[in-house]
């Protein structure tokens, strides 16, 4: 898989508890978790220390709308809020999007993932010159981060420095 972002860097691994922190974040409408894991994200990002200096905005990975309307909110997009609020970097959540329904990532194997993911995201600007922070939740094959990465890097993105609460092993 070609990779289209230039670093990726997970604040923790996916094992408990944190896995069962996500989950009821995630499914179980506990949106008020994400100042909490937010915050422990910030932290441990300046404590390893990362340059937030040369970014100038901050995307959440999107969701699909079906979804949206069934959580009633994208648990990214909260992160990435805290993560902006607290980093001084604007946030923008409607430069890309889901232009195509696809079946959940967490139903599928590995090896299935990358397909699933190819296509669906559309920028809407312009990138050129912006370097960008993607946020995303949770990294298993990477497939989501780097489709992400690559229509925007199409669109002229940057740097891109992907950040995610957890990842799997």
């Amino acid at each position: 898989m070609t990779v289209h972002y230039d670093r990726l860097i997970s604040a923790t691994l996916y094992e408990e508890p944190i896995r069962t922190l996500i989950h009821l974040f995630k499914y179980h409408h506990y949106d008020y978790l994400a100042s909490l894991l937010g915050s422990f994200m910030v932290k441990h990002f300046h404590s390893i220390g990362i340059n937030f200096k040369e970014y100038n905005l901050i995307i959440p990975v999107p969701i699909q709308s079906p979804r949206l309307r069934e959580r009633e909110y994208n648990q990214t997009k909260l992160l990435a809020s805290y993560i902006s609020n607290s980093l001084h970097i604007p946030l923008r959540d409607d430069i890309i999007y889901c232009k195509n329904h696809r079946v959940s990532q967490t139903t599928l194997k590995k090896d299935k993932r990358k397909e699933n993911v190819k296509g669906i995201f559309s920028v809407r600007d312009n990138l050129e010159n912006k370097n960008i922070i993607l946020i995303d939740d949770i990294v298993t094959t990477k497939a989501t981060v780097t489709e992400c990465s690559r229509v925007m890097k199409e669109n002229g993105a940057g740097k891109i420095l992907v950040l995610t609460l957890a990842k799997t092993q």
